[in-house]
């Protein structure tokens, strides 16, 4: 990747996850799951190289291999490339989480409260919080021209502590508890029950 960012209004191909947040994401996860265990697939990873991979996963699909066509199971984690795909991503997160195809998913993803997509894939069915200020994602030097925010498809099976997840990643995230900001809200998906 390169270490300038693209022209302004266009998108690099590939956002990598930083290393901070990454390890960060891992903490959460061995809380969320009372043991440490790697994402089962990263379907956007800009390499199939354990080594150079932003996330540790058992198994890696890259532009290559198209991992939206792929099948997905278990715990996956979703950075999608480019902005112009977000959509289908979180379509895919959605109905694979929905068609119990993966348990998890947990995407990091533009916060494009407007787009279609988040109200059809996101708003309703997933848990989101916002990420304070801008993301720098891999070798990036300026931070992307968007905020961030973290949604998680799934979770309600194989005793996921969504509590201790999100308490792991305290102060990374606006929203992620009860006592929040008026204008920030941790939303719940659809589940029969009011939204406070």
């Amino acid at each position: 990747m390169r270490s300038d960012p693209a022209p302004l209004g266009r998108d690099p191909v590939e956002w990598s996850t930083p290393g901070w947040l990454s390890a960060s994401l891992y903490a959460a996860m061995e809380a969320g799951f009372g043991h440490s265990r790697p994402f089962g697939l990263d379907p956007c990873s800009p390499t199939l190289d354990p080594a150079r991979a932003p996330i540790w996963a058992e198994r890696y699909y890259t532009r290559a291999e198209d991992g939206l066509t792929q099948p997905w199971s278990g715990r996956v984690y979703l950075c999608p490339p480019g902005t112009g795909e977000v959509g289908a991503w979180t379509a895919r997160a959605r109905e694979a989480v929905r068609a119990g195809e993966a348990e998890l998913v947990v995407g990091l993803i533009p916060a494009r409260v407007p787009a279609r997509w988040w109200s059809r894939d996101v708003a309703h069915d997933a848990h989101f919080w916002f990420l304070h200020g801008r993301m720098r994602f891999g070798t990036w030097v300026r931070p992307a021209p968007y905020p961030a925010a973290l949604a998680v498809w799934g979770g309600d099976r194989g005793g996921f502590d969504r509590a201790s997840f999100l308490e792991s990643l305290r102060g990374l995230m606006i929203g992620y508890r009860r006592q929040r900001p008026p204008l920030m809200r941790l939303w719940e998906p659809r589940q029969g029950a009011a939204a406070d």
